[in-house]
């Protein structure tokens, strides 16, 4: 019994690293031809966060950069929202940046 039960956990985690790697590839792969398809740099963070968003099936994306002399987070990037949110959730490292970022 237990070495069935062994076999199982076995297969199930080299299932779910080949499923992980295989996420990863077509991520990095998408990345490498946006890179070459994008005509400036806004489109390519656009469609970067775009790839990452569908990736992750999130609802929606944000990517912030840090300005010229870092002094401030700069919203560069939104996905498209599928879902509205009545709530607004700010990730707990989020909060300690300026209200005009969040």
């Amino acid at each position: 019994m237990r070495d069935q039960l062994h076999f199982c956990v076995i297969l199930t985690l080299n299932n779910a690293y080949y499923q992980v790697r295989e996420a990863e590839h077509r991520l990095f792969t998408s990345y490498f031809a946006l890179e070459l398809e994008s005509r400036n740099l806004e489109e390519l963070l656009r469609r970067f966060l775009e790839t990452l968003v569908h990736v992750c099936k999130a609802d929606a994306g944000r990517l912030y950069m840090l300005n010229e002399d870092s002094s401030q987070w700069v919203l560069r990037a939104v996905s498209p929202i599928r879902n509205l949110c009545r709530f607004r959730i700010v990730p707990d490292w989020l909060r300690n940046f300026p209200s005009n970022v969040i």
